[in-house]
């Protein structure tokens, strides 16, 4: 059987269709990113709460976690078991603040850049094939980021001399992007590559 798992802590647990809807036409969710969550809640669960404002009339209004909720619901109908979701409680003494709340939590105050997702992944040694169809970061072009930083060369194959050749018998020049920070450490970790291969390195 096909099941959403919990795997944070958190005040406490609701069932999914306990949870109201608060923020309106504020966001939209595309349906990339809709497929996105969904890859995500199923390869790793509902690892955040979602917060919640309880409101006058005792309704349990989403102040952060809409997008998950409503992938839960169509998840739901694809069959799978959807537990109880794990949230923590946001205190407004009004709907107004509670709204402002929403406001804030769907406010971005700061901005991925290529160089910093590029350090990261390295730093963390994650695997950018594995990862790549659940992330979404409004300020980068995902495919420039692919070709630009992660792009390998496609088609290439090493001869025994250690060179680089096309599918057309010509020879390739590697050319490896690496940021301005730290490039150092990255090209410690990656010399031998570089002097082997003869590779161009950008910064």
């Amino acid at each position: 059987m096909k099941e959403i798992k919990v795997t944070c802590k958190a005040a406490d647990y609701l069932p999914v269709e306990k949870l109201r809807e608060f923020q309106g036409n504020l966001c939209e969710l595309t349906k990339d990113n809709l497929k996105r969550i969904k890859v995500s809640l199923i390869k790793h669960g509902l690892f955040l709460p979602v917060a919640i404002w309880v409101s006058p009339d005792n309704e349990m209004k989403i102040i952060d976690g809409h997008a998950r909720i409503k992938t839960l619901l169509l998840l739901a109908e694809d069959g799978y078991i959807i537990p109880s979701v794990p949230v923590v409680y946001v205190e407004a003494e009004t709907e107004k603040e509670a709204k402002e709340k929403v406001l804030l939590a769907r406010s971005q105050f700061h901005k991925t850049t290529d160089e910093g997702l590029y350090e990261f992944l390295n730093l963390s040694n994650l695997n950018w094939e594995e990862i790549k169809e659940e992330v979404y970061f409004p300020e980068i072009d995902l495919n420039e980021f692919e070709m630009g930083y992660m792009g390998d060369q496609e088609g290439g194959k090493e001869s025994d001399s250690g060179d680089m050749w096309d599918g057309e018998g010509d020879r390739v020049r590697i050319s490896i992007i690496l940021p301005s920070r730290n490039k150092d450490m990255f090209i410690g970790d990656i010399g031998e590559y570089i002097q082997k291969y003869e590779a161009n390195v950008i910064v």
